[in-house]
C-alpha cells in the first residue's frame, strides 16, 4: 500500500509504504493445491471403485473406475446428484436394496461397514466385490456422506473356490 505524504503546501515530500510478507500464505496455498491434486490423482487412478453417497441417497462423487463399471455392467449412466432411491437396485433387486439402505443408514450414524456381494455382467459373467463403507466426517463432526471403496475380488474368489473343490 502506497500513500503520499504532503507538506503544508500540499506538495508530496515523501511516500509511505506498507507491505505484508505473504510468502507463508502463498506457500501454504501451494501446498494445499498440491495436496488436492495428489488426492484427486489417487482417487482417479485407483483400481478400486470409489464413490460417495450422501444421507439423501444421492451420488456426490465417483472415480473413473466406478463410472466405467456402472456404464459397462449396468448399462446405465451415473452423475453427481443421481438419486439411488429409484430404478437400478431398488427395481431389480428390492431385498438387496433394503439391505443396502439399512447398511448405508448405519454408516451415516457412525458405524463403518463391510460386505461382499456379486453382480452379473450383461454377458452373464458373475463378478464378486468386497466393499468398505466409512462415514465421511465434516469439520464440525457431522456425517453427511458415506464413502464406498469396492474391490473386484472375482479372481481371488474363483481361486479360493477352486482350492476348496480340489
Amino acid at each position: 500500500f502506497l500513500a503520499p505524504i504532503k507538506d503544508k503546501d500540499g506538495k508530496v515530500v515523501e511516500i509511505s509504504a506498507i507491505a505484508n510478507d505473504i510468502s507463508l500464505r502463498v506457500q501454504m496455498e501451494d501446498e494445499k493445491n498440491r495436496q488436492t491434486a495428489l488426492i484427486k490423482a489417487i482417487f482417479d487412478s485407483s483400481s478400486h471403485l470409489i464413490f460417495t453417497i450422501n444421507r439423501n441417497y444421492e451420488i456426490t462423487s465417483f472415480n473413473k473406475n466406478y463410472y466405467q463399471h456402472v456404464k459397462q455392467n449396468h448399462n446405465a449412466e451415473t452423475y453427481v446428484g443421481k438419486s439411488l432411491l429409484s430404478g437400478g437396485l431398488k427395481k431389480d433387486a428390492p431385498q438387496e436394496f433394503v439391505e443396502w439402505k439399512e447398511r448405508h443408514d448405519s454408516v451415516i450414524s457412525g458405524r463403518p461397514s463391510y460386505y461382499k456381494n456379486m453382480a452379473v455382467r450383461p454377458d452373464g459373467e458373475v463378478i464378486y466385490f468386497e466393499t468398505f463403507l466409512d462415514p465421511v466426517y465434516l469439520p464440525g463432526g457431522e456425517i453427511e456422506e458415506v464413502s464406498y471403496i469396492s474391490l473386484d475380488i472375482t479372481d481371488k474368489y474363483k481361486a479360493e473356490k477352486e482350492l476348496t473343490n480340489s
